[in-house]
């Protein structure tokens, strides 16, 4: 999902952003002609259970 796509509702963001492990939805950035998407995932955000590994 993307922030920019005019075909997300406020209904549907609510739904889909419940930040776990992130929450999803990406902002696309244009640059020399090229669009990326950067996304960071955090392995167990608010994952009921989700036992955090230690290193």
């Amino acid at each position: 999902m993307f922030t920019d796509d005019a075909r997300l509702t406020p209904k549907q963001i609510q739904r889909i952003a419940k930040n776990r492990g992130g929450n999803g939805i990406s902002t696309p950035v244009h640059h020399n002609g090229v669009w990326y998407v950067t996304r960071d995932i955090q392995l167990g955000k608010n994952i009921p259970g989700y036992a955090a590994c230690k290193a």
